[in-house]
């Protein structure tokens, strides 16, 4: 029941944000519906006059406070002992758009830069990524799967992607976008 409801809270975080975003940058929206398709980007952004068109993938962030914080990235999801490739790895989206709620703020940051920004990481030993200890464990406490996610500097991230974008909900026109977070305690 928990799961049902995050779900569907989340295809109305989507439905807002996209919804703004489309306000925004005066452009058209399309939600993707195909659920074969759906794991890839959750909607695009397109101007056919202007040519130009954007897949995102949504991802909303209940901790980083401030931009001095890290964002943290999908590599891995954990489940019956299989490990399978995280949203960094499958995803086909252009963009990746982080709402930082406590912060009030979208960053909207390019895909590939991002994944190669993890891959020097990576390479270079200075990556840094989050694990829970017990899987089992965090699968019954959260109701979703465990999985290890990078921990990137958004500055760092900022300063990888030089077409990055930090919105604040304010120019979004965002102004009870929290109402529609998830409530554990709820369930």
């Amino acid at each position: 029941m928990a799961f049902t409801e995050n779900i569907r809270l989340a295809n109305l975080r989507e439905n807002q944000m996209g919804s703004a975003l489309a306000r925004h940058y005066n452009c058209n929206l399309c939600f993707n519906q195909d659920p074969d398709q759906r794991a890839y980007y959750d909607y695009v952004l397109y101007d056919l006059e202007k040519g130009w068109l954007k897949t995102i993938e949504q991802t909303d962030d209940y901790f980083t406070k401030d931009l001095e914080g890290t964002l943290c990235l999908e590599l891995f999801t954990f489940n019956n002992g299989k490990t399978k490739q995280g949203k960094l790895n499958y995803s086909r989206a252009n963009k990746f758009l982080f709402v930082l709620n406590q912060a009030k703020q979208i960053i909207i940051l390019d895909r590939v830069i991002l994944k190669n920004f993890v891959v020097r990481s990576e390479e270079s030993c200075t990556l840094l990524t989050t694990t829970p200890d017990d899987l089992e464990e965090w699968k019954k406490k959260h109701d979703t799967l465990p999985t290890t996610c990078a921990l990137l500097p958004i500055q760092e991230c900022l300063h990888q992607d030089p077409n990055g974008r930090v919105i604040p909900f304010s120019e979004l026109q965002l102004h009870h976008y929290e109402k529609l977070q998830f409530q554990q305690s709820h369930y």
